[in-house]
């Protein structure tokens, strides 16, 4: 489709300008027709943009780490409590396992036993 030769192209402007160009004007720094001049477009322009891009924002670095290390805090916390409910759980069977011994040889229940069974008669 050929332009008339009176009428002007509209000039590309990309998208992370357009949406900086929206947060902009939401955020009162400027008006649609600052930002028009500024950008070298026509002010109905900006309203297009606003209408089509109205929704979408500008995503920065920053919030794509946080993203990631929020889910990376979450699973070092995980990690965390698994070790300690691991630790916990050892102590549990080692006192256990003191329990059954004390119980199968008397008081002392795992130094100085006797190296043979009681029954038998000691050498000496």
């Amino acid at each position: 489709m050929k332009k008339k030769s009176g009428e002007r192209r509209e000039r590309f402007v990309h998208l992370g300008d357009r949406l900086s160009c929206i947060e902009r004007i939401r955020s009162g720094e400027i008006t649609c027709s600052e930002a028009a001049e500024e950008l070298g477009v026509e002010e109905a322009q900006v309203y297009l943009w606003m209408e089509l891009h109205g929704n979408d924002r500008v995503v920065t670095i920053d919030e794509l780490r946080m993203a990631s290390s929020s889910r990376s805090a979450r699973l070092a916390a995980r990690a965390r409590r698994l070790a300690q409910l691991l630790l916990e759980a050892e102590r549990r069977v080692r006192e256990l396992h003191l329990e059954l011994i004390s119980k199968e040889f008397g008081a002392k229940p795992h130094r100085g036993f006797e190296p043979v069974a009681r029954t038998q008669p000691r050498s000496e």
